[in-house]
């Protein structure tokens, strides 16, 4: 009867070891980018714990963000602040469309302005139209 154990020779027993190593770095691998995936989802999570108070709106896609009692627009879907937490109050007015184009439209009132604030739903894209608060006068 042949013996057909063969005793691992010097580069057999090297291959052997390379592959156990690799192995042990792909596990370490996967902890770390487990760890990363974590890491990332706490720090995108705990955006909107910065505010104050959070209010949300008849359109899904936007909160109104309060911070030393001013407020301003958040966006969920991309998770960050659309306009500057500037403004004394904010109220939706309308989503409109035109030349292809969707945007929401809202009043903006501060100290001392007020006005429109659009935004374009696909961009994100801001413009913001105030004008200073009409002096009301008592006869």
């Amino acid at each position: 009867m042949k013996n057909i154990f063969v005793k691992p020779n010097e580069q057999s027993k090297a291959c052997f070891n390379s592959a156990m190593a690799r192995k042990g770095r792909t596990k370490s691998n996967i902890f770390t980018l487990a760890l990363l995936l974590v890491a990332v989802m706490v720090v995108s999570c705990s955006g909107m714990r910065k505010f104050d108070r959070v209010e949300t709106t008849s359109v899904e896609r936007y909160n109104i963000v309060y911070k030393d009692n001013k407020c301003g627009l958040y966006d969920i879907q991309a998770d960050s602040l659309v306009t500057a937490i500037k403004y004394d109050a904010l109220k939706y007015a309308r989503t409109a469309s035109e030349g292809g184009f969707e945007f929401t439209i809202w009043v903006g009132d501060t100290k001392d302005y007020e006005g429109m604030i659009s935004i374009g739903c696909t961009t994100n894209e801001l413009v913001e139209i105030m004008f200073p608060k009409r002096q009301t006068t008592e006869e």
